[in-house]
Parts: C-alpha cells; sequence; structure tokens
C-alpha cells in the first residue's frame, strides 16, 4: 500500500494516505506480549484453564467472585494486555482459584500452578501493568465518529507516557503512516473544517465486516440486496446511539 500511494501521489498532489493510528498502539501491545514471556504464558494458561470447562468457570466465579478475564485474541485489540491487567489486579485471589483446583486436573493448570510460584511472573506483571493506560487509549480510539484532533490527542497523551522499547515500537509504526501527522494537525482553517471528522483509524471498516459476517451467515440463504441495506442502516444506527 505504501508503494501504490506513492506512485498515486505522482498523478494526484494533495492525495493523502493515512493509516489506523489504533493499528499503532495494537502493534506496541504485541511487542509486549513478546517481550514478558512469563506473564504471556501465565496469562495463556488461564485461557486454557477457563477455555470450555464450567465446571472450573463456576469455581473461578465461586472463589475469585470475579467476572471472567477477556480471552486474549491476537486481532482484538489489547485484549491480551486487558486480561494482563486483571490478573495483575487480582493476582492473589486467582492463586487461591488455582490452589482448589486438583494438581492433575490438566496439564495447563499444573503450569498455571508452576508459574504463579514465579517471582518474574509478578515482577513482570507489575510491570506490564504499567501499560494499562494503552487499553484507555484504544477504546477511546475505538469511539464512532470522533473529531481527528481527538484521534490525535489521545495518540500523542500515549506518545508522552510511553518509555523506552514501547516508545521506539510506536515511533517505528508511526514512521510508516508518511501523511498521518500532516492530515491532524493542519493548521489551514479551511482544511480543518473539511477533514474534520476524517478518520485516523479503520476502526468503523473493521465493525463493518463483523456486521457482514452476521448478515450473511450459512442460515440467511434468501436475503436480496434491498434487505441487506436495510438491515445495514439499522446495525448503523443502533450503533451510533449506544
Amino acid at each position: 500500500m505504501l508503494a501504490a500511494f506513492s506512485n498515486l501521489k505522482n498523478m494526484f498532489a494533495n492525495l493523502k494516505h493515512v493509516t489506523c493510528i489504533a493499528h499503532a498502539l495494537h502493534r506496541v501491545c504485541e511487542a509486549l506480549k513478546d517481550e514478558y514471556t512469563y506473564v504471556n504464558e501465565f496469562v495463556s494458561s488461564i485461557k486454557k484453564t477457563l477455555k470450555k470447562a464450567p465446571s472450573r468457570i463456576q469455581k473461578y466465579v465461586e472463589i475469585t467472585g470475579l467476572p471472567l478475564p477477556p480471552s486474549p485474541t491476537l486481532t482484538r485489540w489489547g485484549t491480551w494486555l486487558k486480561a494482563a491487567v486483571i490478573i495483575c489486579n487480582h493476582f492473589d485471589i486467582i492463586c487461591k482459584f488455582l490452589d482448589a483446583l486438583p494438581n492433575d486436573d490438566s496439564s495447563a493448570v499444573e503450569k498455571a500452578k508452576k508459574l504463579a510460584l514465579q517471582q518474574e511472573l509478578q515482577g513482570e506483571l507489575y510491570t506490564v501493568h504499567d501499560f494499562s493506560f494503552l487499553t484507555t487509549a484504544i477504546t477511546k480510539l475505538e469511539e464512532q465518529c470522533p473529531e481527528k484532533e481527538a484521534q490525535w490527542a489521545v495518540l500523542m497523551d500515549v506518545q508522552r507516557e510511553l518509555q523506552g522499547d514501547g516508545k521506539q515500537k510506536l515511533d517505528q509504526s508511526l514512521a510508516k503512516k508518511p501523511d498521518v501527522q500532516e492530515v491532524a494537525t493542519n493548521k489551514n482553517l479551511d482544511y480543518r473544517m473539511k477533514t474534520r471528522y476524517a478518520p485516523l483509524v479503520s476502526v468503523d471498516v473493521e465493525r463493518s465486516f463483523s456486521i457482514y459476517k452476521y448478515l450473511l451467515s450459512d442460515r440467511r440463504c434468501n436475503l436480496t440486496e434491498k434487505n441487506i441495506a436495510i438491515l445495514n442502516v439499522i446495525y448503523f444506527n443502533s450503533n451510533c446511539n449506544k
């Protein structure tokens, strides 16, 4: 895409290429997952312990009194970091839940119990918890129809707060977005008004993919194009009113 737009700019002088800034923050979350291996393995073990295990889920709720941690998914922005932050906040009571499970219950349970005893795990959890502001920023960028300057302000707040490898990863991602700063910070009044709601993220596009997946499921074989259009309008209006 970068090469394609670079060539197109020779023909269209005013063309601007802006890629999703929420993806840039997600890349930082991915870098954290790769860097803090103890946390990554523990989060994965907890996910496997609770996945498709009604008896363990029931025991988890009874012992901890907490909602289930979000299931980490690579394609869902920040879910791994959200799960790690929740585990850090309630580490002691989650360990109590693990202790209540039989030792021979499963390999995931056994691995989670061994990891819970590692001092390195607790140290990494506290470090990862310091990046919890990333999940808040991603949530803000997922909102519908925000102004581009508000989106840019969220990104700048994150950039000021990040340090070390996380900041380096974000800077590398932004370096691949050649026109995003110009589009977001252009001071020309006419340009600002015309591009006030120009999105700096692709969240709505990706959200539409999920809607289409639901609408065009295998259970719906007789939908007409007109009905698909009507359903799209209904879903769009319902999401805007949330």
